[in-house]
C-alpha cells in the first residue's frame, strides 16, 4: 500500500475525522484498510487535519480499557481479589489483550503479581463475593438477636 495516497476531499475529511474519534477507537489499520492506504499515512493524514496523536495500538491501551462508570472500582477490587487478567476483560466487557490488564493495574499503582500468577475465575469470584455477602447478613441477625458474636 506504500506510496498511495489519501484522497483529500471534504467528505473523506470528515470520515477520516469519524473513523479517527469513534470510540471504542478504531486501530490505525481498519482505518488505513477502509481507505486503502498504510498506517503511516493514517497518521500523517491525522497530524495534518490536526487530530489529536494517538499511542500505537489504541484499541487495546491501558487508557480506552477502563471506560464506563464504576470500571476503575471494579477494576481494583478483581485485580486485588486476584482475579485472572482474562477474567478481568471479560467482567469488563473487553476485548484487549491481557498484558493491558497489567499494564493498568501497574500505572494505578496496583500491587504487582507473581510471575505466572494463575487468577481465580469471574464464577469463583461471584461465588466467594456471595458468601462474603452472606456472612455478613449472618453476623448482623446474630448480633440483633443478642446472640454473642465476636
Amino acid at each position: 500500500m506504500s506510496g498511495i495516497r489519501i484522497k483529500d476531499t471534504p467528505e473523506v475529511r470528515a470520515v477520516f475525522a469519524q473513523l479517527w474519534c469513534a470510540r471504542p477507537l478504531i486501530t490505525r489499520e481498519k482505518i488505513g484498510s477502509v481507505l486503502g492506504v498504510s498506517n503511516r499515512a493514517v497518521s500523517i493524514y491525522a497530524s495534518r487535519l490536526g487530530l489529536p496523536r494517538r499511542k500505537s495500538g489504541a484499541a487495546g491501551t491501558p487508557g480506552t480499557l477502563l471506560s464506563g462508570q464504576g470500571a476503575e472500582e471494579l477494576f481494583r477490587r478483581l485485580w486485588i481479589d486476584g482475579v485472572a487478567n482474562a477474567e478481568i476483560l471479560r467482567a469488563l466487557g473487553r476485548s484487549n489483550h491481557p498484558a493491558n490488564v497489567s499494564q493498568a493495574a501497574r500505572v494505578r499503582g496496583l500491587p504487582k503479581r507473581p510471575r505466572n500468577f494463575r487468577g481465580m475465575t469471574l464464577a469463583e469470584w461471584s461465588l466467594r463475593e456471595g458468601m462474603k455477602a452472606s456472612a455478613s447478613e449472618t453476623k448482623a441477625a446474630m448480633r440483633a438477636a443478642g446472640m454473642c458474636v465476636r
